[in-house]
């Protein structure tokens, strides 16, 4: 062994430090066995790594201070055989300096907001970068929940990825990769079909679906003299309208810039755009117009819509000192739809049916924004049927549409028995 004097830049050699006969090495001990210490290593899970190894191998822990220095990187060896001979006496000694000397690894082990600060590249793929979130996120020590991880991640991503995924409520990396593995297939369709220039046929149908839709004028509404919710609300009531939908949201990569996760659609009843902004909604409200389903009355001031379906009328809903609502009249040849006697309540039917397996309930339903509730909506009511508040079963019309769709086919007296004693 080398043995350092008072003068630094010259040794002698020393046979203190030779091995004792009688503690000879293992012939199935080999230096490749032992774990390699880098200079940006933790020290803590080395010293350990190195102990676990000298155990399994049966080397007896007098040998630790002769094998510990070939555990280390070159870099590292030089500063250990430049210690005092006081510091790599014991094991215990040699432990001391190992981690005095390397603890501000340590402190620099990697933390959360090493993974709050990643971002993805710009033009880095997602299981690529899903691999290389993945390999810094396993030097955490302490890891969060993954529902708190896959939140990191989302939110490590592109914008035009982030938007997307962060309102879709996933917990799981699991979803995550499934849900992106159907983007990247549909992209990739997309990519394959090209036309002649070498363009994708998606974006030349795109553009060919523009320039048609710039060539088409845009369909004129009949000023309605209220908002659509009010319409809504009316034609609802009335029975001569009714909601479409649940809608579910569409796939993040098949959403139109336009759609807004915030906003809802009574109409739809889904998410993406208000009822004020429903262009389903008033190619509805205007088809019942055009056909004669009803008509709007302005009383002696205002223009009648049946003899001047076309006038235009701007109302400023600061002068308005009228109830809008109460000029619009259904058409008295369509009248409300007839609901056959069941023989029980709505409820029962409900219930029956439920337990038959014939009829399954199609919420929950959350409660609308207080801004989109229509003022006969209850808080203190419970639809069974929509599993959500605002009225209650009995005043659900969907489930009196559906009922009476069931009966009107005879799959109702088929599954029920219908007499008195229910």
């Amino acid at each position: 062994m080398v043995h350092r004097l008072t003068d630094p830049y010259s040794y002698h050699e020393s046979s203190e430090f030779d091995l004792d006969p009688a503690t000879q090495l293992s012939e199935t001990f080999s230096t490749s066995d032992l774990p390699k210490f880098k200079p940006i290593d933790d020290p803590r899970f080395h010293l350990k790594g190195f102990r676990a190894t000298m155990s399994i191998k049966g080397i007896d822990p007098v040998l630790y201070p002769k094998i510990f220095p070939l555990s280390l990187d070159p870099i590292c060896q030089k500063w250990f055989f430049s210690l005092d001979e006081k510091d790599i006496a014991t094991w215990e000694h040699i432990a001391h300096s190992f981690m005095t000397r390397y603890k501000g690894n340590a402190l620099m082990s990697t933390s959360l907001r090493e993974l709050e600060i990643l971002r993805q590249k710009e033009k880095e793929g997602f299981t690529t970068y899903l691999a290389r979130w993945k390999e810094t996120a396993a030097q955490l020590i302490t890891t969060p929940p993954e529902k708190e991880m896959v939140k990191t991640f989302i939110s490590s991503l592109l914008p035009k990825y982030r938007n997307h995924l962060r309102y879709l409520g996933l917990e799981s990396f699991d979803k995550v990769y499934h849900i992106w593995v159907e983007i990247e297939n549909d992209l990739l369709k997309g990519s394959n079909k090209n036309d002649k220039d070498g363009a994708p046929s998606s974006c030349v149908n795109a553009i060919e679906t523009n320039q048609q839709k710039s060539k088409r004028k845009r369909r004129q509404y009949t000023p309605l003299g209220m908002s659509k919710e009010q319409a809504f609300d009316y034609l609802t009531t009335e029975g001569v309208l009714e909601p479409v939908g649940p809608t579910p949201d569409p796939m993040p990569h098949r959403r139109t810039k336009w759609w807004n996760p915030n906003e809802y659609c009574r109409y739809h009843r889904g998410n993406g755009h208000t009822t004020e902004k429903c262009f389903k909604f008033k190619d509805r409200i205007q088809d019942l117009i055009d056909n004669g389903s009803f008509h709007i009355s302005y009383g002696n001031k205002k223009p009648n819509i049946r003899t001047n379906p076309l006038s235009v009328l701007l109302i400023d809903d600061e002068e308005c000192s009228f109830d809008p609502t109460s000029y619009i009249t259904p058409k008295t040849q369509c009248p409300r739809r007839e609901y056959t006697p069941l023989g029980m309540t709505y409820t029962q039917a409900f219930d029956r049916l439920k337990a038959k397996g014939a009829l399954s309930p199609i919420g929950p339903t959350a409660d609308p924004p207080a801004e989109r509730r229509s003022p006969r909506w209850d808080p203190n009511k419970y639809s069974k049927y929509h599993q959500g508040k605002g009225h209650d079963t009995e005043d659900c019309w969907t489930l009196k549409n559906n009922l009476q769709d069931m009966l009107d086919d005879g799959r109702f007296h088929k599954i029920l028995t219908v007499n008195k004693e229910d």
